[in-house]
């Protein structure tokens, strides 16, 4: 499993090592994994005990700072296969989790549903207590239709109709404006935050 992987992942791992190694190859900037679509977050969080033993991120941080390296996080927003979420996936019609693919079935999560909240602290904590440099949202983009009740909920509210009755054109705006508000909401927050 993912959370028995995760126990002795980077025993040989030196913060300071890394980070001078990559300002002697005149590395700039870094994009390191916060949590990619598995769910397994690489540092503390208060959102989940999905996480490493080892708090990666809070070693790795300061010696960025330390050499003048910009730290870029990259946080899979929409999947995420931590088990603690799974009530909150966007479903189909059947009821079954929408995954992003068969080579990868992690949950596409309901960004309407109590999930928003916790992405959102996750953030919250990469920025204020971490003090990162910035943040790559990957797999920006929302289903075409899911069944859970809180995206039902939102696009009634937002198209007007139950998604049983819209057509095309309306679930993929939907879709699309549901992605595209969700970046301009994280954009406003870490803003609000640094």
């Amino acid at each position: 499993s993912v959370k028995q992987w995760s126990e002795g992942i980077g025993e040989k791992f030196d913060a300071a090592a890394i980070a001078a190694r990559m300002k002697r190859a005149g590395v700039t900037q870094v994009i390191w994994y916060d949590k990619w679509i598995d769910g397994l977050v690489f540092r503390k969080t208060k959102t989940t005990t999905y996480v490493t033993a080892r708090d990666f991120l809070g070693e790795l941080a300061p010696e960025c700072r330390k050499q003048g390296i910009k730290l870029v996080i990259y946080f899979n927003t929409f999947y995420d296969g931590n088990p603690e979420f799974a009530q909150w996936a966007a479903v189909d019609q059947r009821g079954n989790p929408i995954t992003f693919s068969r080579f990868w079935p992690e949950n596409l999560l309901s960004i309407f549903s109590p999930f928003r909240a916790k992405a959102l602290e996750q953030i919250r904590e990469l920025v204020a207590d971490y003090g990162v440099d910035g943040l790559y949202l990957d797999v920006p983009g929302y289903a075409l239709i899911s069944y859970d009740q809180w995206t039902r909920e939102a696009f009634r509210k937002t198209v007007g109709k139950d998604v049983d009755d819209a057509g095309l054109v309306d679930r993929r705006r939907f879709a699309i404006q549901s992605a595209v508000q969700w970046n301009q909401e994280v954009a406003e927050f870490v803003h609000r935050l640094n």
